[in-house]
């Protein structure tokens, strides 16, 4: 592999694989569960703010317009439709410190896109991993040398599934579309898991979809569709 990839195959190791959710965990610790959603659904917007800078993707009226609804779809959700629940938040250092892990995310994403000029997303994606991995192996041990931890059957099942599928084939398909539509447009669907959630939660365990949930999933499934819906990039 010629040396010129190493510099940013680290980087979007460090900042997509290994730092973005921790990162993004830290941040909890010091906000809202409310608050970290709302931030969280900035992603679109800083994704494709870096996306402008650093690859010059262009940004169109529709996709603002998509990104403008998405955000509100999430904003209804989580005020359960009160404009006074929203009005009345409070914000705080964890709130920056998520917004950090946006733009972490974001630069991952953007510089996925010309990687993949030269890499197959399959490819691009086990690199990435297998570096991130190198970053993450310390630092899990150095947190369970702090607090030690219990393994079971059980638990290895959850490492392997949580390894297997939000890891590496969620990163593989993100980074496929990423690769199809650019990262401002991609980046766009990342709004759409709180309502996945809702749905998720509803079938498996059993919880009561309200009627804000569906209005305010019908906002950012719309904005998604209208953000998407052009090819500039």
């Amino acid at each position: 592999m010629p040396r010129k990839f190493i510099v940013p195959l680290v980087l979007m190791s460090l900042t997509g694989v290994f730092a973005f959710n921790a990162v993004l965990y830290t941040g909890l610790h010091y906000t809202t569960a409310i608050n970290a959603t709302l931030v969280n659904a900035a992603t679109p917007i800083t994704t494709a703010g870096l996306a402008w800078l650093l690859i010059a993707e262009k940004m169109t009226g529709r996709r603002i317009l998509g990104i403008f609804l998405s955000f509100a779809g999430i904003g209804w959700i989580v005020s359960q439709g009160s404009l006074q629940t929203l009005a009345s938040l409070h914000f705080n250092p964890g709130d920056i410190i998520i917004f950090f892990a946006t733009a972490l995310w974001g630069f991952y994403c953007v510089m996925a896109k010309p990687l993949m000029q030269y890499f197959s997303p399959l490819a691009l994606t086990a690199m990435t991993t297998g570096i991130g991995a190198v970053f993450l192996l310390p630092a899990a041990f150095f947190e369970l040398a702090l607090t030690p931890a219990q393994f079971g059957g059980y638990e290895l099942l959850a490492i392997l599934y949580l390894g297997i599928f939000p890891s590496f084939l969620s990163f593989l398909l993100w980074n496929r579309s990423v690769l199809t539509f650019g990262p401002g447009q991609a980046t766009l669907v990342y709004n759409t898991i709180p309502f996945f959630a809702i749905i998720l939660s509803a079938i498996f365990l059993g919880e009561r979809l309200m009627l804000y949930q569906g209005v305010g999933g019908a906002i950012i499934i719309a904005g998604v569709v209208i953000g998407t819906s052009d090819r500039v990039s």
